[in-house]
């Protein structure tokens, strides 16, 4: 028997303990040492036992490797003079978890980087016995601990930073929802928008698939033509539109929403998407009907027809039949007499006939084949 555990045939567990560690002692030093004696199975370094210096369990795969072993090692340095073995007989290690394993590789660190700092130190195994002969491999056990240690931080840094990331994300829903109650969209595409109807726990994040427009005040036809395609393509709900819109106003838009809002009892969740829709109107395009009635063509069709529909479609309840009429009678008149002539019935069909009209003027045809040309191509439009 030895250090209170039975010595049976069935124990092939050595307990071993090193003091005085002045040089890094590793599982690879380990099995260099022992396994001359037989084959091993495991050997587990204790993070436990800081206090006393060192300590492994080596497992053999025989009890008589084992007692061979402790009897050979037992009371012997690894190092001349430091790093003095005692081993006594142990019961087999339990299964190691990932904070066991990461914190095994922390104990010999300090020791490591002590080792570094000496690196024109060669330590000689005593005596020069060949089944403690290490020779100069320690540096190799070290790199090689040093590169297992950086994993183990690494993956263990990862692990906590996925935990706080979490802890992120629900702090930030719940100042959402604190903020402004959210519902979970369809889907086409979410983004977080107000809804008192929900509570925290229906709550689920998404990111918007695109992004909202920016508006400073310049350009309001671009934005608000964007903006449209957004409310369509996120599926933005209505009663969500006026928050939307906000959010994508900077300088001079936002001054205009803040004033606004004050001018209409001071809270957004009171603003409605058809009045907020028509005040903005009212502030950047004042008068799209008159602004769309006095657009004349003074370039090219298809500069002309750019600047149209751009002012169109500020007006949600025009007609086709009506824009199509005002579209052809302020072309140029020599464009206008030959398209009228055909009488387009759709929008498109009479850009696409009256740009054809500018370019065989341009190419100075003559009015009967221009005509000629037209009835064809006007045949294909229909056709289609």
């Amino acid at each position: 028997m030895s250090g209170g555990v039975s010595m049976d045939e069935s124990n092939r567990t050595l307990l071993v303990t090193v003091s005085d560690v002045q040089f890094p002692v590793t599982d690879e030093v380990l099995n260099h040492i022992f396994s001359p004696y037989g084959t091993l199975e495991k050997i587990t370094i204790l993070p436990e036992a800081a206090t006393v210096g060192f300590q492994a369990l080596v497992e053999f795969q025989q009890h008589h490797s084992a007692a061979a072993a402790k009897n050979s090692l037992h009371g012997r340095d690894i190092y001349d003079d430091c790093c003095r073995l005692d081993i006594k007989f142990s019961q087999p290690p339990p299964p190691e978890d990932f904070d066991q394993t990461f914190d095994r590789f922390q104990l010999h660190l300090k020791a490591c980087l002590a080792a570094i700092q000496e690196d024109s130190v060669e330590p000689k195994l005593k005596n020069g016995d060949s089944k403690l002969n290490a020779g100069s491999g320690w540096k190799h056990d070290l790199q090689k601990l040093m590169s297992e240690l950086d994993k183990k931080i690494d993956a263990k840094l990862e692990s906590k930073l996925k935990e706080l990331r979490a802890e992120m994300r629900m702090e930030f829903k719940k100042m959402l929802v604190e903020s402004f109650p959210l519902r979970e969209d369809d889907d086409k595409g979410n983004c977080p928008l107000p809804d008192s109807n929900l509570g925290f726990s229906d709550l689920e994040y998404h990111r918007p698939r695109l992004e909202c427009p920016k508006f400073n005040g310049d350009d309001f036809k671009g934005w608000y033509l964007k903006l449209k395609q957004y409310f369509e393509v996120e599926n933005v709900p209505e009663d969500s539109k006026v928050f939307v819109a906000m959010m994508s106003m900077e300088g001079d838009a936002l001054n205009w929403h803040i004033f606004y809002t004050r001018n209409q009892g001071g809270s957004i969740k009171n603003l409605t998407w058809p009045l907020y829709k028509e005040a903005l109107l009212e502030r950047y395009a004042p008068d799209p009907m008159s602004e769309l009635l006095q657009l004349k063509q003074t370039t090219t069709v298809e500069q002309y027809n750019d600047e149209f529909l751009g002012t169109l479609l500020l007006l949600d309840d025009m007609s086709e039949c009506l824009a199509r009429a005002i579209f052809v009678e302020n072309l140029k008149p020599e464009i206008s007499q030959i398209l009228k002539f055909f009488r387009p019935q759709k929008l498109d069909h009479a850009f696409l006939l009256a740009r054809r009209i500018e370019y065989m003027i341009n190419m100075e045809l003559g009015y009967e084949s221009i005509i000629m040309n037209l009835r064809l191509y006007h045949l294909t439009l229909q056709n289609h």
